[in-house]
């Protein structure tokens, strides 16, 4: 079949004929995409045929939708940091000459008129090395590695309504959409004189009224107050135009 009509606020339609034999079933698969954000998402679906609701009982009365929550979940990044510290210092030693004199006698005879021994003395040096230590270090360079954390899931805040289309011909379908999936809708209809014609209550994500071959050609005047599935509700009036 054909891709869906994108009716907004996160809510398609499949129009057509499908062939179901009796006493049996069909599946309908599809596939989503859905935000790269880590939340939980309600998917609920039903059929129509005419102004039968087609849902998960068997009374046509009732509104049960088909749903199922689907939990998008994103993988835990990691965060790692491992600087590597390298200082270590490095003695060289520099031999420094240092002299110590040594003094040593070694007697000399002379021959004087008297017999007298004079000392002579000899200076020696003697070479001592002190070592002077010489620091050398290696630069420190830490590695970093950023975390990604992403945003949290959002709704719009305010609900917004478009009824549609408009205008409209009589016996044709005309529907109200939301910026978010609705959760009920009542529909208050006023005739030319003001005067109420009609009273609708709809628990329909997209509710439609198909029954607009009853409505006489020209304006009229809907007040619709409507809430949606995150608990926002708001209270508007449209005009509806019926073509012949």
């Amino acid at each position: 079949i054909a891709d869906p009509a994108d009716l907004g606020g996160g809510v398609w339609s499949w129009d057509g004929v499908f062939n179901v034999a009796s006493s049996s079933t069909a599946d309908l698969n599809f596939t989503l995409s859905f935000p790269q954000n880590a939340a939980s998402y309600l998917v609920s679906g039903l059929g129509k045929v005419g102004g039968l609701i087609i849902d998960n009982t068997l009374i046509t009365t009732d509104y049960q939708p088909v749903s199922d929550t689907v939990t998008v979940s994103l993988p835990t990044p990691t965060f790692s940091q491992s600087p590597t510290f390298s200082e270590s210092p490095t003695f060289s030693p520099t031999p420094t000459p240092t002299f110590s004199p040594t003094v040593s006698a070694t007697p000399t005879r002379t021959a004087v008129e008297s017999a007298t021994q004079s000392p002579s003395y000899t200076l020696s040096s003697t070479l001592t090395t002190t070592p002077t230590p010489t620091l050398s270090h290696t630069p420190f360079t830490p590695s970093i590695t950023a975390t990604w954390t992403p945003a949290p899931a959002t709704h719009p805040n305010s609900l917004v309504l478009t009824l549609g289309p408009v205008p409209s011909k009589r016996g044709k379908a005309i529907c109200l959409y939301g910026n978010n999936p609705l959760a009920e809708s009542e529909w208050t209809l006023f005739g030319a004189d003001q005067q109420v014609v009609g009273r609708l209550h709809f628990y329909d994500a997209v509710p439609c009224f198909t029954r607009t071959d009853e409505l006489a050609f020209g304006v009229t005047m809907v007040r619709i107050k409507a809430r949606d599935i995150y608990g926002h509700e708001t209270t508007v009036v449209k005009l509806l135009l019926i073509e012949p």
